[in-house]
């Protein structure tokens, strides 16, 4: 009885054993064919043991149909063999659920090698595939990533005696290194080998420091192929120590080779972006609308706003749109204006802006522009300035404007110019009319002795009409300034003499010129305009009311007290003893201020109001008078009128005194005097002008001479064509419609070479001259005539010719 206790209290034991471990235990009787199943496997299977009986069979039967050849095969093999059998296979059970079971048993034999049966147990395994199955699915999933990412993940491990190797490495290794993982976990030197010559020493050493200091390992890195070709390597890791003292790497290597080079093309286009928007004039400022950040400017921005000094922060991103504004407005006059320019703009539907102009308070001018800056999506952002500084533009284009002012008035001037040559070559023939018969009619005998004084004065009025059409011809016509001794005190008596018959009766006029004054280098007619423009400034600065314009002509001794007074004159090289003549104009108008005295000889400055003045007049003062080697000076104080006073050199000849008085014109009477040739010399006489053809004919045949006189030029080219020998001068007028009088010469000339030929003008100059003389003509005769340089004249050429 205690046996079999002991017996009960064992298989207890077994049977919770079985229970805990999910494993039972079964035996077939190959003789009876009966099967054993203890509690457990009735459990395992989802049987019931009073209801079920079972077999050989029925255990096949409950094995997954998938499952079930396998597991005969294996039962009969060990039966056959009589060996062991190990085999994992799946049971149905009656409820439809499905297990995992691990068998493991063998067969039983008598002595004489006789099968007697099968033994062995069979252990439920189903959580443990369960287990199984999400580690795969795990592997599988992290085996899947690691081979989409672009680049090897991996683990790498130093062994504690320094040794390398790979446990695990993903695919990618093939496209990079052009080695297969499994042989990388076999032989990680296989990778080290490909690591370029130039780095791999710095590789080796930095790895092995981050595994002593388990610290990141975060590099660059170049690898050379087979073929010879360079990849870059960016590989990111993190060390970790192991048991054994080893280090274990997670991580991961890329080839960045496209995207280095990638980025040097970035970096440069951003190094030639720079290079080209800082070459630029225009200033570029681009700002961020949502944070007003400034995202990009270039160094003539800050030049054309003068905050070169926090340029590098600006480019640092350590001050924003509005930081700046305070930096600038210190240089503007229009603060607001600024402000607004760089504040983006919110209305957007306005793609472009064009801002107006922005004026510095130091006389500089700024454009601005703006533009919108939108993503892909369309959505607004930012704006993008661009500044342009147009100071010079709008200097030209003042410069431009007040060139072409000057140019329509020196049309004007030319076209005045033009009629008074006209006028003035009309009005010589008429003098020459005037005279002419004056002094004819001083040849008539008559008793009235009050006949000759009147006679006389009508001469010496002619004779300054003369004058004073020459003035109006040297002003008509453009040549360059000629400079000859001049007799100033001449050119001023002139110039008041005109101006005395312009000066309204409101304005007195003195003029006080010293004797014993020398010449000077100069331009009659410049001079003349000089003295007319100053006087006519003083009269329009007088105005309406009652004035006093004066002249004043004297020399005075460049010393220290004048230049002291005077610096400007310090630079004029005085002559003779340090004499310097100075002329003096002055009122007593209202007279300005030291703002308007310093900008009055600039051009096209004026106070008077628009159409009352060009701004040229002071202007053209101070050129002509630079011209002449001279200097001009201003001086004037508000209600106490001005005074313009110009210095001029003397001619550099010997000091000789001046009188002061215009050369006595010649009053000479004509006399009927007969020629000193024996016999009578014939003069072919031409002039488009009846009343002068008359005068001349008259004065000449009064001299004695035979005339023939014509007022036609084809006419006259015919009789000297009949008759060559008939003629023994030519005296032609110039100024001729068809013909001129230098036609007239050349034509002369192929008739009859050696016949001279003389030409009359109102106006004789160095181009008349010039073309006079390559004409074939003798001489000139200035008209109106003087009867004696006419007398004088005609001889000359008939004693060359005879």
């Amino acid at each position: 009885m205690e046996v079999e206790a002991r017996l009960r209290e064992r298989e207890g034991r077994l049977r919770k054993a079985q229970a805990i471990s999910k494993i039972g235990n079964f035996h077939w009787n190959a003789a009876t064919d009966d099967v054993y199943w203890s509690d457990q496997l009735f459990r395992i299977y989802g049987r019931d043991p009073g209801k079920f009986t079972p077999s050989f069979s029925n255990y096949i039967e409950a094995i997954h149909p998938e499952d079930r050849e396998m597991v005969s095969q294996t039962l009969q093999q060990a039966i056959e063999s009589l060996g062991e059998f190990d085999h994992e296979y799946r049971v149905i059970r009656p409820d439809g659920g499905m297990i995992w079971v691990h068998a493991l048993g063998g067969a039983i034999a008598s002595e004489a090698r006789v099968l007697v049966g099968l033994e062995g147990t069979c252990q439920d395994i189903s959580e443990r595939k369960k287990a199984d199955g999400a580690r795969k699915e795990a592997q599988e999933r992290l085996q899947k990533i690691a081979s989409r990412v672009p680049g090897v993940v991996c683990q790498f491990r130093i062994r504690p005696d320094g040794s390398t190797c790979f446990p695990y490495a993903s695919s990618a290794t093939r496209d990079i290194f052009h080695i297969e993982s499994d042989e990388l976990i076999n032989d990680g030197a296989k990778m080290f080998a490909t690591i370029h010559p130039d780095d791999a020493s710095w590789v080796s050493k930095s790895i092995y420091e981050s595994a002593r200091l388990l610290t990141p390992w975060k590099r660059q890195f170049r690898i050379r192929m087979d073929d010879g070709t360079e990849k870059w390597l960016w590989s990111s890791s993190i060390p970790e120590r192991e048991p054994d003292g080893g280090t274990l790497f997670h991580g991961v290597i890329m080839d960045i080779t496209e995207r280095n080079k990638v980025e040097e093309r970035l970096r440069w286009s951003q190094s030639l972006l720079q290079m080209m928007s800082n070459s630029s004039p225009l200033g570029f400022l681009v700002v961020d609308n949502r944070t007003d950040a400034i995202l990009y400017s270039n160094a003539r921005f800050c030049e054309i706003w003068g905050i070169e000094h926090i340029a590098d922060r600006i480019r640092n991103g350590e001050l924003n749109n509005k930081d700046i504004i305070p930096h600038c407005l210190k240089v503007l006059a229009d603060i607001p204006a600024f402000a607004a320019s760089c504040a983006p703009l919110q209305d957007e539907s306005n793609r472009i802006t064009i801002e107006d102009e922005i004026a510095f308070t130091e006389n500089r001018t700024v454009r601005r522009f703006s533009t919108q800056i939108r993503d892909d999506a369309d959505r607004y952002y930012g704006r993008f300035y661009i500044f342009e500084e147009i100071t010079a533009r709008k200097q030209a284009d003042a410069e431009r404007e007040s060139l072409q002012a000057q140019l329509r008035e020196s049309q004007k001037m030319e076209a005045v110019g033009t009629l008074a040559g006209g006028i003035a070559h009309d009005f010589n023939n008429i003098l020459a009319v005037i005279l002419g018969n004056a002094e004819l009619a001083t040849t008539i005998d008559n008793q009235n002795p009050s006949l000759g004084v009147f006679l006389g004065e009508i001469r010496k009025a002619g004779i300054r009409a003369r004058d004073l059409v020459q003035q109006i011809l040297s002003f008509s016509r453009q040549r360059p300034t000629e400079l000859v001794p001049v007799s100033l005190a001449a050119v001023v008596q002139e110039s008041a003499s005109l101006l005395r018959a312009t000066l309204p009766a409101r304005l007195t006029l003195s003029v006080d010129c010293k004797a014993n004054l020398p010449q000077v280098l100069g331009d009659t007619t410049q001079l003349v305009q000089v003295i007319l423009n100053l006087v006519t400034n003083s009269m329009q600065a007088i105005g309406n009311e009652m004035g006093e314009i004066s002249i004043r002509l004297d020399s005075v001794v460049l010393d220290s007290q004048l230049t002291d007074s005077n610096p400007v004159l310090g630079k004029m090289q005085p002559r003779l003893n340090g004499r310097l003549l100075r002329l003096s104009i002055s009122d007593n108008g209202p007279g300005m201020s030291s703002t308007i005295t310093e900008r009055v000889f600039e051009p096209f400055f004026t106070t008077k109001p628009v159409g009352k003045g060009t701004g040229l007049g002071l202007s053209v003062v101070h050129g002509i008078v630079t011209a002449h080697n001279g200097t001009i000076v201003v001086e004037s104080k508000e209600g106490q009128g001005a005074r313009f006073t110009i210095y001029l050199l003397p001619a550099p000849t010997k000091f000789s005194a001046d009188t002061n008085q215009q050369t006595t014109p010649d009053h000479t009477l004509v006399t009927s005097t007969e020629p000193s040739a024996a016999r009578v010399f014939h003069i072919l006489l031409l002039d488009d002008s009846d009343a002068v053809l008359m005068v001349a004919q008259g004065l000449l045949e009064i001299r004695g001479y035979r005339v023939t006189a014509f007022t036609n030029q084809r006419e006259a080219l015919v009789a000297i064509q009949n008759d060559p020998l008939a003629f023994d001068l030519v005296v032609t007028d110039y100024n001729m419609p068809g013909m001129s009088g230098l036609d007239i010469s050349r034509a002369v000339g192929r008739i009859r070479q050696n016949l001279p030929v003389a030409v009359t003008s109102g106006f004789i100059d160095e181009e008349l001259r010039g073309n006079a003389e390559r004409a074939g003509v003798k001489d000139l005769i200035s008209k109106p005539f003087k009867s004696s340089d006419l007398f004088r004249k005609v001889e000359q050429l008939l004693a060359a010719s005879s």
